[in-house]
């Protein structure tokens, strides 16, 4: 049986690494190694569906996705998120399952904080590792690597999506046909 016309979560293509056309100036005053990095890292993330890395003007950098990017515990290869993180609110630590505790077997980076901050249109990314928070350009490494795991646990979780919504699509139409042959067999 052939399914036609059915609706896909919504896919988004774009760049995998995006630098403020601000920060030009800023970036011109940093060492070659650093611009070769940024240059590295572009060319290492152009495959990427849903995350991204963003250098603002100020050579801040974090994480990137769409607004609907599938985010979640994932088993990935060699990278597995075995749990949520946690988080300070009111002065307690309390469960946040917005932070991904991200593990690999030399345990390079413990975490991904996402935040959604008011008017933004698309959720930002913090990234830690054992020796802090990954929020400058010259983290532009760690990030892009970050950046490729999660964007490949989002396209897996896309795949199961779309298998579903098509599963589901194949379901009503089988009721679908099985509701017009009971009436066309036994309707008055």
């Amino acid at each position: 049986m052939q399914i036609n016309n059915v609706q896909t979560p919504q896919q988004h293509f774009g760049m995998a690494l995006r630098v403020d056309k601000g920060a030009a100036k800023e970036l011109k005053s940093l060492p070659m190694e650093v611009i070769e990095n940024l240059q590295k890292a572009g060319e290492e993330l152009k495959d990427t569906k849903f995350f991204h890395v963003r250098v603002d003007d100020k050579l801040g950098a974090k994480i990137e996705s769409d607004k609907d990017a599938p985010y979640g515990l994932f088993n990935n290869g060699e990278y597995f998120a075995n749990r949520h993180g946690i988080c300070k609110s009111a002065g307690e630590i309390v469960p946040d399952d917005r932070i991904l505790m991200i593990d690999d077997a030399h345990g390079s980076f413990a975490g991904v904080g996402r935040y959604v901050p008011y008017g933004e249109t698309k959720p930002f990314y913090n990234v830690w590792d054992w020796s802090g928070p990954c929020e400058k350009v010259d983290n532009i490494n760690t990030l892009a690597k970050v950046a490729k795991i999660l964007d490949e646990a989002a396209k897996t979780k896309y795949a199961q999506q779309v298998e579903t919504l098509a599963n589901e699509k194949n379901t009503q139409m089988k009721v679908s046909g099985a509701v017009d042959k009971l009436i066309d067999t036994f309707g008055e």
